[in-house]
């Protein structure tokens, strides 16, 4: 099947793509609005808000303090120091001055899980001192 042209856009012929895919109104509407929004004019506009590249936070000094908004949950990856292979442990996704940090510490992760913390929610973190191998944290709802 050929695609018509429509005068008023503009069209790339494709060969060995499959045109036949049905899409929905608001798929549509959304794929032009996209369409619209990717145009080099409009891009030339814009400015970096957030990177999307994610950085470990390591809370260094009793005291250390990041506001933040809470992003939800990712699974890191890490190696285990004494066996030398790779685990997964879940982390929290904490977006603070431009940044996307990862933070894994249990005791940090435990207090936001048993808390209901919800995405975009705006918290301050404090780190406040070792319990046993592990990182003790308040966090505070910022409002």
């Amino acid at each position: 099947m050929k695609n018509e042209k429509n005068p008023t856009q503009e069209s790339i012929e494709l060969d060995s793509v499959n045109t036949d895919v049905q899409v929905s109104q608001s798929e549509a509407q959304e794929l032009s609005t996209m369409l619209e929004s990717a145009s080099a004019e409009n891009l030339a506009k814009l400015n970096p808000i957030v990177s999307l590249s994610q950085e470990y936070y390591e809370f260094l000094a009793v005291g250390d303090k990041l506001s933040c908004v809470f992003a939800g949950y990712t699974t890191a990856t890490f190696k285990d120091v004494v066996t030398g292979e790779m685990k997964e442990k879940r982390a929290a996704r904490l977006v603070s001055n431009g940044k996307i940090y990862l933070n894994s510490g249990y005791m940090l992760v435990d207090v936001l899980v048993k808390s209901n913390v919800t995405k975009g929610t705006p918290i301050l973190i404090e780190y406040v001192g070792k319990v046993g191998n592990g990182k003790k944290y308040s966090v505070d709802l910022l409002g």
